[in-house]
């Protein structure tokens, strides 16, 4: 099997926010803030999990920096958090291959729901005389831990 990628550079988280409901104090939401490079096309993995890293992700899902209109990407939750939760920000810089095969593999997963839907090829960058399936990447994550506190 053979596979190539790039390490990308890391994309720091710049700042974490919690700000408290102004309809209901006792619950709060946690906005996250990375700034993008406009000059380059970019793609980013975003998990979010609460309590534990243990646990299953709360929010998990890519985004392309296309739909920007500013450098400053921002993630937020719902205002579902009470003082003292803790909440784990992690923010990948994926490569275009990575995205690819990530969204191909769920639209496939969406595919095989539907009896009536057409197969959906899963999109690889790893080749060999198996025809494997699968991407070789390099992960590159910025990770913030923040108890929600007033």
């Amino acid at each position: 099997i053979e596979g190539q990628t790039v390490m990308l550079p890391l994309v720091p988280i710049d700042s974490t926010v919690v700000q408290f409901s102004p309809d209901a104090d006792t619950v709060a939401r946690v906005l996250t803030y990375v700034t993008d490079d406009p000059n380059t096309e970019n793609y980013y993995r975003r998990l979010l999990n609460y309590y534990s890293l243990d646990s299953v992700p709360e929010q998990d899902f890519l985004t392309p920096d296309r739909f920007l209109s500013t450098p400053l990407l921002a993630f937020g939750t719902g205002y579902e958090l009470g003082e003292g939760d803790t909440v784990y920000n992690t923010i990948f810089h994926i490569t275009k291959d990575y995205y690819d095969y990530y969204e191909s593999v769920q639209l496939a997963i969406i595919g095989n729901i539907n009896p009536f839907a057409q197969p959906s090829p899963i999109k690889s960058n790893v080749s060999g005389s198996g025809n494997p399936l699968g991407v070789f990447t390099c992960l590159v994550y910025d990770r913030d831990t923040t108890v929600v506190m007033r």
